[in-house]
């Protein structure tokens, strides 16, 4: 199975029929960088051995291109513990089952200003790939091209936040999250989001549900056994939204608490929502391989 680390690129493969997931990283003390591919199917990982491989990274976006039928892995890098081994970058990779092939936008999006800024969806009713930089830009995959879009407005830029499409709203939901690059003072933890943003129609549109998840860190996946976004917490809670409201949930168990760079993906074969690794930087410990799945009303340790 996959080795500890965090900010691993994780979604579904509707074509092969898995979840894939590609690379992630560790800092202190190992300082490792990934470029590995696996393959999550049912119950077990699967490593997969292409002849051709991205280079090594942690913090990539990965997610579906309807038009060539294949996974699209966008960037990565990161610049505050790996700066040396894990450069930021903007390069585009397509998985067609077998083997990775670089591509050659004419267009391509800058790298991220922060790790973990990234995050790429698959949008169902497009159909298509949306592509954000912590918010500050989104750009559209076009099958060949990376589009850049040009929203009249925008949602505060962040990082670590979740990002889902969400086949209820028909529209792609992002929410909570850390202040972006240079918002905190020296020694002091970024400040952090609570709020829900829809992208809908080339647009952004702020949600302003009676209640808001929790602070900070957080991963998403819609779940669409129950049409619900399911939201996992650095705090170790967990809460759905039904389009209207936040609902915290009261599981019995739970993934670890006090994580960062987890990675979350919903898988349609066992109708559950799929959570793997992270980063706990108070552990002796940090770094985890644990998977764990969502069933609408707990969370199960799977490996």
């Amino acid at each position: 199975m996959p080795s500890p680390r965090q900010g691993a690129a994780f979604a579904w493969d509707p074509k092969d029929g898995y979840l894939l997931m590609f690379g992630g990283s560790t800092g202190d003390p190992d300082r490792a960088v990934f470029g590995d591919t696996w393959a999550w199917i049912g119950s077990e990982w699967l490593q997969l051995h292409p002849q051709t491989s991205p280079p090594a990274r942690g913090e990539g976006a990965l997610g579906y291109d309807p038009e060539s039928q294949r996974m699209i892995l966008y960037g990565g890098g990161d610049n505050f513990y790996l700066q040396a081994t894990d450069p930021q970058r903007n390069d585009t990779w397509a998985w067609d089952g077998t083997n990775w092939t670089e591509l050659h936008p004419a267009h391509t999006p800058t790298p991220a200003v922060c790790c973990s800024e990234v995050e790429m969806a698959y949008d169902e009713g497009k159909p298509g790939l949306w592509l954000t930089l912590g918010l500050l830009k989104t750009w559209a995959w076009t099958g060949s091209d990376w589009t850049l879009m040009a929203p009249a407005a925008r949602p505060p830029e962040r990082f670590l936040f979740g990002f889902a499409y969400d086949s209820e709203l028909r529209g792609t939901i992002a929410v909570s999250g850390y202040a972006g690059e240079g918002t905190a003072a020296p020694g002091e933890a970024a400040p952090s989001h609570d709020d829900t943003w829809l992208w809908t129609s080339g647009r952004w549109v702020e949600l302003r549900p009676l209640v808001n998840p929790a602070r900070g860190p957080c991963v998403a996946a819609f779940d669409k056994a129950r049409r619900v976004l399911v939201l996992f917490s650095a705090d170790g809670s967990t809460w759905i939204f039904d389009g209207t409201t936040w609902l915290k949930q009261h599981a019995l168990h739970s993934p670890p608490s006090g994580l960062s760079g987890d990675s979350i993906a919903y898988d349609p074969v066992t109708g559950s929502v799929v959570f793997f690794g992270g980063a706990d930087s108070v552990q002796a410990q940090p770094y985890f391989n644990q998977t764990w799945s969502w069933d609408g009303s707990d969370w199960s340790r799977l490996t």
